[in-house]
């Protein structure tokens, strides 16, 4: 970590492994037998390998073993470079020494950055597109000075330069630390570590792009911390489109005092900090011309602007198209959260995503004006295509047909997660005709909750934390306190923790005659019913919709009204 004044300037974490090779399992050909009573630690074992054997206390040679390990297997690296977290700014110091962050950068685009992010540290200063500014400060006036603090490859140099007028003195470069030679010292200091894994980690260190050291793969991308804002207020006074700048992630927006389409006054921003991006246009107006739903960008894309209808539309429904964007290269966004915009976007004032999340879905109630919009769903930037950090479920849906199975007594299941259901034209339990599910990325290990007595009046019936609802078992009466028990399941490598959570209003959609209800964000599935006291499929009011976890995280809940 190099900091100035305070602020982290440059940050690099790199976790160096060792490769043995192939063939490392557990056969005959690599491990021996030992007999071990008592008497072996006590150091008096009995024979030269026969009845007592003594080889549990002979020492492993690492060095030899290294370098057997590497003759073997001459094709294998010895030394690989499994993760990397990489952090990049520039700073400058006012005349005052106010600190002003020019720019910032994070993992992947730190590492595009900086091109292949290292250059041989054995070599001398270099100028130009070889050296990196960390920070600057300059002191104007008739006689001035600059001081800048440059990485040049692995080393740290303090930069001067004094100037009279029009004439400037010659740079003077100061050395102030190797990162190379900090890392040798450091592992110097290790007595566990051979002579030749050292010189062949500070070789990796010194151009870790090597052909014997594997491509580093960054593991999230992320916005930049700093958010604009674009000017809308006379873009969205007419028909047509809205934008923010080029390669940025709209993250909320501002409002006036009004309730009407045009006193969207704003869009805030963030950089994606790339310089290529791929769009897509997505149709808006089905979604936002309704109430209680979602318009949303394809999985991976951020809003990057919007299209509204002619000026005298001035109701939600008149957004009609949306802009959607991403990083080339980038895959499916990371992690995501719904943002409670109820209340804030009741007044004048701005509604944003919280840091590092942009917007990727908007929720609509059943108020037509723009105060109407109630939630805002707010995603990380997609992780590279080759790195995952969420549990997934398909794009796809499927529908499993209950059509008979849920007729009579026992069970009925989906080949995945449960997403939602349709109903035919009754309200007796045998008119759940259809349930919707998505499938893990994995198999799955089961749970059954037990509703017999949480279904049997008001109130919540759900699946265990960090288990989705895969099948549910009625006994023999047609009522919904005869729902007596949901098959509860969860991937097999997921923690039991749900992610972010909120909850489906389904009192109108149950109520009604072949219609479907369903957990309507991307990667969600049902979890659990909540019903009030009516005893039949109208009186299921809610549906409470999670979506998969990350590695780890923990829950939030919110209603959508």
């Amino acid at each position: 970590v190099i900091s100035s004044g305070g602020v982290m300037l440059y940050s690099r974490t790199l976790r160096l492994v060792k490769r043995f090779g192939d063939n490392t399992d557990f056969t005959d050909n690599n491990i021996y037998s030992a007999y071990e009573t008592y008497r072996n630690p006590a150091g008096v074992a009995v024979g030269s390998h026969s009845v007592e054997d003594d080889r549990t206390l002979e020492a492993m040679d690492r060095t030899a073993s290294l370098l057997q390990n590497r003759s073997q297997t001459p094709e294998q690296p010895e030394l690989v470079w499994r993760d990397q977290e990489l952090y990049l700014a520039t700073m400058e110091y006012g005349k005052h020494l106010e600190q002003t962050i020019l720019s910032e950068h994070r993992n992947h685009a730190a590492a595009h950055r900086l091109g292949l992010l290292q250059t041989d540290a054995t070599s001398s200063a270099k100028s130009g597109a070889d050296e990196l500014q960390l920070f600057r400060f300059r002191n104007p006036g008739l006689v001035s000075f600059e001081i800048k603090g440059e990485m040049v490859g692995n080393q740290l140099d303090l930069v001067m330069q004094v100037s009279f007028g029009g004439f400037n003195s010659p740079e003077k470069r100061i050395k102030l630390v190797d990162l190379v030679d900090q890392f040798a010292v450091v592992l110097t200091a290790m007595p566990f570590v051979s002579v030749g894994t050292k010189a062949k980690a500070i070789a990796a260190l010194k151009g870790f792009n090597q052909d014997d050291v594997k491509k580093v793969v960054p593991k999230a991308w992320d916005l930049a911390s700093t958010e604009y804002e674009a000017d809308w207020g006379y873009s969205f006074d007419h028909e047509g489109w809205s934008f923010s700048p080029p390669n940025t992630a709209i993250t909320g927006f501002r409002r006036s005092h009004e309730n009407n389409l045009y006193n969207l006054e704003a869009a805030k921003y963030r950089s994606t900090q790339f310089d290529e991006e791929e769009c897509e246009y997505v149709n808006l107006s089905p979604a936002l011309d309704n109430a209680n739903s979602w318009g949303l960008c394809p999985d991976g894309y951020f809003f990057h602007g919007l299209n509204r209808g002619p000026w005298e539309c001035k109701h939600i429904g008149c957004i009609e198209w949306g802009k959607c964007c991403r990083p080339k290269g980038a895959g499916r966004w990371g992690q995501c959260q719904i943002a409670d915009w109820s209340t804030s976007f009741d007044d004048t004032g701005s509604s944003t995503c919280p840091f590092p999340y942009g917007l990727v879905g908007l929720y609509r109630s059943g108020t037509s004006g723009i105060q109407g919009i109630e939630l805002a769903y707010c995603c990380e930037l997609g992780v590279p295509t080759n790195t995952e950090t969420n549990y997934y479920l398909s794009a796809t849906e499927y529908a499993a047909d209950w059509s008979s199975s849920f007729d009579s007594a026992g069970w009925s299941s989906a080949d995945g997660f449960i997403t939602g259901f349709h109903r035919s034209s009754g309200t007796e339990l045998y008119y759940l005709e259809t349930a919707f599910y998505r499938k893990p990325h994995e198999g799955w290990t089961c749970k059954h909750g037990d509703w017999s007595a949480s279904l049997d009046h008001a109130g919540w019936s759900l699946c265990p934390e960090g288990y989705y609802i895969k099948a549910l078992e009625r006994s023999n009466n047609y009522n919904l306190h005869n729902v007596e028990k949901a098959d509860c399941c969860k991937p097999n490598s997921a923690p039991e923790k749900w992610g972010p959570c909120y909850e489906e209003d389904w009192s109108y959609s149950f109520d009604q005659q072949h219609s479907d209800s369903k957990c309507k964000l991307p990667n969600t599935a049902l979890v659990g019913l909540e019903r009030d006291e009516t005893d039949n499929l109208s009186g299921i009011k809610k549906g409470k919709c999670c979506q998969l976890p990350p590695a780890t995280m923990g829950t939030q809940d919110f209603s959508v009204r």
